[in-house]
């Protein structure tokens, strides 16, 4: 059974190499397939990584796995505080909208028993200031979340981002409150 680093570093290193490969651009490419948690149907991300300029891509792919490790640490060293059971990546919530279904998702979501849970959300920056990541409206973010995890029968118990830089060896967890029930 991998680790959270094993696992993390695993991926980060797929996902370099498929972006390195020749054709990493064209549809149904390991590269699309393998960056979209909602399937090569949406390759957003493919394509705004492809929509950078050469020395934005050679940046990202140079940090992207140092990046990746440190973030993969902190989440090791907080699943062993914390005695997550279970991890649960990107879950997908589904709200009503105008023409289609919102879906939002938090990055991850960390088991304390069956129904307990921690909800996380990973920023990355290059900034010095690591939580400058977090958005004015996070808590309404962890709130949302909170109440799509309570409606499937999970019990929220705290609200973190991990800010971790690109430029340099630090990492920050922000913590939030947790929602109040109405």
């Amino acid at each position: 059974m991998a680790t959270i680093r094993e696992d993390v570093g695993e991926a980060a290193s797929f996902i370099v190499r498929s972006l390195k490969v020749r054709g990493a651009c064209r549809e149904w490419s390991k590269a699309e397939l393998a960056l979209d948690p909602a399937g090569p149907w949406w390759s957003k991300p493919r394509d705004d990584f492809f929509g950078l300029d050469e020395n934005c891509r050679a940046w990202i792919l140079d940090h992207l796995e140092t990046t990746a490790a440190q973030a993969a640490g902190c989440l090791q060293k907080k699943a062993e505080d914390r005695s997550w059971t279970w991890l649960w990546s990107q879950p997908s919530f589904a709200f009503p909208g105008k023409l289609r279904p919102s879906i939002t998702r938090p990055d991850l979501v960390g088991g304390l028993a069956r129904a307990r849970c921690d909800i996380l959300d990973l920023k990355t920056t290059s900034k010095d200031d690591l939580a400058a990541v977090v958005k004015d409206d996070q808590s309404e973010t962890f709130l949302s979340w909170a109440g799509s995890l309570s409606v499937m029968g999970f019990t929220p118990v705290q609200c973190s981002v991990l800010s971790v830089s690109t430029a340099k060896d630090r990492r920050k967890w922000i913590e939030f409150p947790m929602p109040a029930e109405d």
